[in-house]
């Protein structure tokens, strides 16, 4: 597989996951964004591969949807 077609797919993922409303995953309502604001460091970063979230404050909507993008 091409690189440009793995960073295309890689892009389309995580614009899901930003986009608030989660269409791949069966649509999957989470803010991102307000989580990262909540969080000390002022960000969360999301594992798409394990489906591990890290860095700072988490939800639980976020923490289910990081495993249903995995």
């Amino acid at each position: 597989m091409k690189f440009r077609t793995l960073k295309a797919v890689g892009h389309n993922i995580s614009d899901s996951l930003a986009s608030g409303i989660g269409l791949m995953i069966g649509v999957y309502i989470v803010d991102v964004f307000e989580v990262a604001q909540r969080s000390p460091e002022g960000f969360v970063d999301v594992d798409f591969i394990s489906g591990h979230v890290s860095g700072g404050a988490q939800s639980d909507e976020l923490a289910r949807a990081a495993e249903l993008y995995a």
